[in-house]
């Protein structure tokens, strides 16, 4: 119920921050980055990954699935090596969210297609997200503990 309550607060504040915006850009040209003014080049899009939990539970579990997880893969294709290693930092909450099949489908082909990255650190990230996709959860741990 707390949980439900906080995502409700959050969809709240972000409704009203994004009914405000008079600039008409949308999550896909943030994410794709298709504006022309250059305003959203990779850190905006690392930035935008960093809330990619919290912008699963506005949108719910169906349109995570449908819309949001296909628009955050678009950030692999990008040369920014930086961005691919946030997707990975960032997207396992999303998996865990979103549940097992569209992980598997979805996300699991992306982090292998990268365990071959040209860069290290896309690597490392890589497989530090398949940890946490096939890991336990911290809230797991806790009442292992208790």
């Amino acid at each position: 119920a707390a949980a439900a309550a906080a995502a409700a607060s959050n969809r709240n504040s972000l409704l009203r921050t994004s009914s405000g915006h008079s600039g008409g850009m949308t999550a896909a040209t943030v994410v794709g980055g298709g504006s022309s003014s250059g305003v959203t080049g990779p850190a905006t899009r690392v930035a935008l990954l960093s809330g990619a939990e919290e912008l699963a539970l506005f949108f719910g579990r169906s349109d995570s699935n449908d819309f949001l997880v296909p628009l955050l893969i678009t950030c692999l294709n990008d040369r920014a090596w930086p961005l691919r290693a946030a997707f990975f930092k960032h997207i396992a909450a999303v998996g865990r969210f979103v549940g097992r099949t569209p992980c598997e489908a979805f996300l699991l082909p992306c982090v292998e297609r990268c365990l071959s990255d040209s860069q290290d650190e896309v690597v490392a990230w890589a497989l530090h997200c398949l940890g946490d996709m096939v890991g336990r959860t911290e809230e797991e741990e806790e009442e292992e503990h208790v």
